[in-house]
């Protein structure tokens, strides 16, 4: 890795991240280590035996959102109009013919039509049964790369990959054809680059996650406070590559729709319901009232929740580049820091989305194996049980009042995981330093 305030520090390249203090990657070196790994295999064993139900059901039934990718695959595909899918009736329609009674609306960008291309000639449930494998391959090349990337090694393997197919984000990937594990592979990829200062990697990596899902929007945040202009233009031509392909079916009328379509759904009463865990979420539930969706919020006061949604994300982006300028040394703390708070302040972010925090999770256990404190451990694993299980967040009991305090598990364990990020800081930063030292 590359020094911000000094291009020529001494790089870091190839050094997996748990092993800069000469950590041993597997796991804790007790004698039944071996029959430990064991006992993790067969509790994934036992997960995936659990789980299949589902990805049959997914594969075979339901996979609502890729059939929403897949629906503007075809119609890229038929040489239609992309910014009529931005009407809520004319996308109504379309779906119905693909998928008779499945309702949703298009708050995708145009370039997201680009997602299925490679299935839109096939039947829909041919489609759908490909799409469930790639995502399940996907999921396990992400988990194996997230243990090198983050100094685990092998003996972490079975733990990752037990606690990915129980974590219920990925679970919700799956089940509703989502496309954020193919977007966790990007993030991992970035990472990747961002350790070793490829700049174009890193660029095309961040450009793919903007321009297919708007997702990562906060690392931009970080290439821009670490000075990584030509990152930053590798992810600009990237982005503009994607836009190209699809100008001739979308133009400049099919991206009018897609910000109108966003500022919409931004502004819905029903972006104020507990199932989005985010910053803005929880405060326009404790503001913003609504009959339907938020008849009894703690507080009625939608304009001042308002101001203060865009408020409280400013200050938690400024509070970020602030930190990240007193460090001098780029890490996988600031890395994970970034990307765990890209998350919790998307307005419009459901469960799945959080599969992205996968990749801070393994970075911050990485460190926590370096450190050795108990604290830390601790904290780690509140913050992965809170972003993990699959609690009754959207329970009506947890609507009203004080009691929606209560309804926003993963919003809480994203805030922890990104308060440890911080204090890591300038552990790794010390750990860094000597290692380049040496």
């Amino acid at each position: 890795m590359r020094s911000v305030t000094s291009p020529n520090a001494p790089a870091l390249d190839a050094t997996p991240v748990g092993e800069l203090e000469g950590a041993r990657p597997g796991l804790p070196g007790a004698p039944g280590r071996r029959w430990i790994q064991l006992a993790l295999w067969v509790v994934v064993g036992c997960l995936v035996v659990r789980a299949f139900p589902l990805v049959r059901e997914a594969a075979l039934h339901r996979s609502p959102c890729f059939t929403v990718y897949y629906t503007l695959s075809r119609l890229l595909v038929r040489g239609g109009a992309l910014a009529a899918t931005y009407d809520d009736a004319t996308f109504a329609a379309e779906l119905g013919h693909v998928q008779p009674g499945l309702v949703d609306v298009n708050v995708n960008p145009p370039t997201t039509a680009l997602l299925a291309l490679p299935l839109a000639g096939l039947a829909l449930p041919t489609a759908r049964v490909a799409w469930t494998a790639i995502n399940l391959a996907l999921l396990f090349a992400a988990v194996g790369w997230i243990a090198w990337e983050a100094g685990l090694g092998s003996g972490w393997v079975p733990a990752l990959v037990a606690a990915a197919i129980a974590c219920e984000p990925i679970v919700a990937n799956l089940d509703l054809g989502q496309a954020y594990i193919a977007m966790l592979v990007l993030e991992v990829f970035a990472w990747h680059a961002y350790r070793r200062d490829r700049s174009a990697s890193l660029g095309v990596a961040l450009g793919l996650m903007l321009a297919l899902k708007v997702a990562g929007v906060l690392l931009l945040l970080l290439l821009v406070v670490e000075r990584r202009w030509r990152a930053l233009a590798w992810t600009a031509g990237t982005g503009a590559a994607l836009v190209c392909a699809c100008w001739p079916w979308t133009s400049l009328v099919a991206w009018r729709g897609f910000a109108t379509a966003l500022s919409r759904a931004g502004r819905a009463p029903e972006a104020t319901v507990t199932a989005y865990q985010t910053l803005p979420g929880i405060i326009g539930h404790l503001t913003v009232p609504d009959t339907l969706w938020n008849p009894a919020p703690l507080f009625r006061t939608p304009e001042i929740g308002g101001w203060l949604a865009v408020g409280s994300a400013i200050l938690a982006a400024g509070l970020l580049v602030v930190l990240a300028r007193r460090a001098s040394v780029t890490s996988a703390s600031r890395f994970a820091a970034y990307a765990t708070a890209g998350v919790a302040l998307t307005p419009l972010a459901l469960d799945y989305h959080y599969a992205l925090l996968l990749l801070p999770v393994a970075l911050l256990v990485g460190g926590a194996r370096r450190s050795g404190q108990p604290l830390t451990w601790c904290a780690l694993g509140v913050a992965v049980l809170l972003l993990g299980a699959d609690l009754p967040y959207r329970s009506p009991r947890l609507a009203p009042g004080a009691w929606a305090l209560l309804a926003y598990p993963k919003l809480y364990g994203a805030m922890l995981l990104c308060a440890l990020a911080l204090w890591r800081w300038p552990h790794d930063h010390r750990q860094e330093t000597s290692h380049a030292r040496a």
